[in-house]
């Protein structure tokens, strides 16, 4: 004979244990909480891109201009961790930085990660220990990586030297030799004009900050989940504790279930050869 497991039996295990419960998670959790505390805390600062539309045309929908976009995203990350950028990257941090300390593309490309969500923006996170390092380190890429990918990716027609030079070879068709403009000269009327921006890939559309919240381990969310789980690991101990309890082998076993006065046993006897 066996007990039926109801509501009323889970309600009665957590009686017994809940005092428990709160005792073990309260321990467990301080002791998670301590030893996160000493563990060293990341920090993220991000960079959001958006990927430019050059195209005229208006033969194409929303979707595949979308589809489009996050192919071209993919490469362009691709791009951006490559040692041709990374190496501009590293070059530019260690411009300030001791010969003992200085970083390179390797380095670099374990701190940054990237991520999109199907539209033409893509994010570039860059995690360190040190808050500020990561977000100059942010700040170097948002700089280096929209010219020099575009100088990557793009057909040669369309890169930033390649256009000065059909510009100023337009410019100074029908100028005589003197009065002809230099590349210098010409990129400075462009720019007064402002026009001296070519046709990038891709651009920031907000800058890094540095973010003093720490991005992991997170103490507060390590505590409570290892509260959580040892409390819900005294429960489940008490219950299978309890569910072994449920056998009636003994007088005392029906004692506990019927709360009733018992009038007698019914003797049994083990067969054995001899009678």
């Amino acid at each position: 004979m066996q007990h039926e497991i109801s509501f009323g039996f889970f309600w009665k295990c957590l009686k017994k244990c809940w005092l428990i419960m709160i005792i073990a998670a309260l321990v467990i959790s301080i002791t998670v909480g301590i030893f996160v505390s000493f563990i060293p805390k990341n920090y993220s600062s991000s960079i959001d891109f958006y990927v430019v539309n050059t195209n005229t045309s208006y033969d194409y929908t929303t979707s595949a201009l979308l589809a489009a976009s996050s192919y071209l995203i993919n490469d362009y990350i691709e791009i951006i961790r490559s040692n041709r950028i990374l190496d501009l990257v590293a070059e530019e941090l260690n411009k300030s930085r001791p010969e003992d300390k200085h970083i390179t593309a390797d380095n670099l490309r374990a701190m940054i990660s990237a991520s999109s969500n199907n539209t033409s923006v893509f994010t570039i996170k860059v995690t360190h220990t040190d808050p500020k390092f990561a977000c100059e380190v942010a700040n170097a890429i948002m700089q280096i990586a929209p010219k020099e990918v575009t100088e990557v990716a793009k057909p040669d027609r369309l890169t930033n030297e390649n256009l000065y030079n059909a510009i100023l070879q337009v410019v100074n068709q029908n100028k005589p030799e003197g009065e002809q403009l230099t590349m210098e000269q010409l990129k400075e009327q462009l720019k007064i004009q402002g026009l001296n921006s070519s046709l990038p890939c891709f651009e920031a559309i907000n800058p890094p900050v540095v973010d003093t919240s720490p991005d992991s381990p997170s103490t507060k969310k390590y505590t409570m989940y290892s509260a959580a789980a040892t409390a819900a690991l005294v429960y489940v101990i008490f219950i299978i504790k309890g569910l072994l309890e449920m056998n009636i082998s003994s007088e005392d076993d029906v004692k506990k279930l019927v709360r009733r006065p018992l009038v007698g046993t019914i003797p049994h006897w083990e067969n054995s050869v001899k009678k």
